[in-house]
């Protein structure tokens, strides 16, 4: 296993998450609105600018195994 995280801090790279986003949920079962990619989607538009929103993805070779 070769863990290496990936910093998400502009918009336009956030919009690739979601296939990603929604399969991590699928997998772990996250039903929570809260943890979905639009309330996410959401909460990023409703910072900016005042703050930098960042996500961190973490995976193992090519594979994203975790969102933060």
């Amino acid at each position: 296993m070769t863990l290496h995280i990936r910093r998400i801090d502009h918009a336009r790279d956030f919009v690739t998450l979601e296939p990603i986003w929604s399969r991590l949920a699928d997998d772990t079962g996250q039903s929570s609105p809260f943890r979905s990619y639009d309330w996410f989607w959401c909460c990023w538009h409703g910072i900016v600018p005042q703050r930098r929103p960042e996500i961190l993805v973490v995976e193992d070779g090519d594979t994203p195994v975790a969102l933060l």
